[in-house]
């Protein structure tokens, strides 16, 4: 039954593609997709580095770090039209490639926790892996022309490797997350989650595994240097990236469909009248949702929370605060809510499964109804302009996870290697 949920998933995934496809090349949709911003990017660092954030540019703004426009620039050679293609087939295979390894993640953590029991394992990676293929957010995806799948391999390669527990293997994985940030600011609200620190309840001490920790920390810092040396030696390119993505001066002005928080009060605030600062509730919303999560992880009782949920939480707060969240940005945070599901111990107490439930129904929620939905607030704007649907389903996972994170572990489970970090 699994195998053909999966084949199922495959096969709804591929018209996904099609039609994305379908729609660039007979439709006048090509004139409005997102990689029109991307393709321009890819000629505009070659041609004239310091235009890269002139907004003239683009139809949409390039938002990114610019050591990511280089990537684009193969593309851009190919024209659009054979770039586009070449750039979908790759979104393509990165996907499959995202199915591998949240088998390999899912397994590594099970073999942490010395629990493993292969068949299950295979059954229920199986069928978290279809839910991800099935997951409408890849439709828009590919619709769009966007990178998300290519952010999504880089952090869940950065979790195999932290998973090694070794000093070589954080500082690649660190690296990893660094290259994810450099490309598209998604993740990086997850940086603070990948410090190594736990609050030890025995001897009531703070505990920093300041080696490791240093690392991890380090292989970030690495990839985004290189775009602050870019910053350093074109200062209008410095400017550029602040206005666009910490002033709100290229934010969309009025009523649109971002899934965050920030946008919502934004959104009530234009209907309102009141004039605001964007960074400042910006940073509001950030300490309200942000500050919780953090000091919960660390000081979290259930040994079973480790680096893939710290990811998952890290990437729900950037959903939640930041201006401009969209439902494609879904396809980077399911692989992380599938491999949870997966290596979720059934071994646990009422409360455990109740929470576990909320999580399911939210990620559930998310996979089939978020876009559906954000069409819909299309049609309903002007009688109600908040597009909040994926923000009520990511806070029923982000409270769930924070939950499940308090209970002892003794209350939830068997043995369980401190390793897992």
């Amino acid at each position: 039954m699994n195998k053909r949920f999966l084949y199922l998933g495959i096969g709804i995934h591929l018209i996904y593609f099609t039609i994305s496809l379908t729609l660039f090349y007979f439709t006048n949709y090509s004139e409005t997709n997102d990689f029109l911003t991307y393709f321009n990017a890819g000629k505009i660092i070659i041609e004239d580095i310091n235009d890269l954030y002139n907004q003239s540019n683009y139809l949409f703004p390039y938002r990114y770090f610019p050591i990511s426009a280089y990537f684009f620039t193969p593309f851009s050679m190919m024209g659009l039209e054979i770039g586009y293609f070449v750039f979908q087939i790759f979104s393509l295979f990165l996907n499959f490639a995202c199915c591998y390894l949240i088998y390999i993640n899912a397994a590594k953590i099970q073999l942490n926790r010395l629990n493993s029991k292969k068949n299950d394992l295979n059954s229920s990676s199986i069928k978290y892996i279809a839910i991800y293929l099935l997951c409408f957010p890849h439709f828009m995806n590919y619709a769009l022309g966007q990178i998300n799948n290519l952010i999504t391999v880089f952090l869940l390669l950065s979790v195999y490797f932290f998973l090694k527990n070794s000093s070589i293997s954080d500082f690649l994985g660190g690296i990893l997350i660094g290259i994810s940030i450099s490309i598209k600011p998604l993740a990086i609200f997850i940086i603070p989650f990948i410090i190594i620190i736990n609050w030890n309840r025995k001897n009531k001490k703070l505990k920093i595994d300041f080696k490791r920790s240093s690392f991890r920390l380090f292989g970030v810092i690495i990839p985004i240097l290189v775009s602050v040396l870019f910053f350093i030696l074109y200062p209008t390119l410095w400017q550029g990236f602040v206005d666009i993505n910490f002033s709100g001066e290229y934010t969309e002005e009025g009523i649109n469909n971002s899934i965050s928080i920030t946008r919502a009060i934004l959104n009530l605030f234009y209907i309102m009248g009141i004039q605001s600062s964007k960074f400042i509730i910006f940073l509001i919303i950030v300490l309200i949702v942000a500050i919780p999560g953090f000091l919960i992880y660390i000081f979290k009782k259930n040994s079973n929370v480790g680096i893939n949920e710290g990811l998952i939480m890290g990437m729900i707060i950037m959903s939640l605060v930041y201006f401009d969240s969209w439902d494609h940005h879904i396809v980077s945070l399911a692989p992380f809510l599938s491999i949870f599901l997966i290596t979720i111990d059934s071994r646990v107490n009422l409360k455990a499964t109740r929470l576990i439930k909320n999580f399911k129904i939210g990620y559930f929620l998310l996979a089939s109804l978020v876009v559906p939905l954000s069409g819909l607030f299309f049609l309903t704007y002007q009688i109600f302009p908040f597009n909040l649907w994926a923000s009520i389903f990511l806070l029923i996972i982000y409270i769930s996870l924070l939950k499940y994170s308090l209970l002892e572990t003794a209350e939830i489970q068997a043995s369980f290697d401190s390793n897992y970090s």
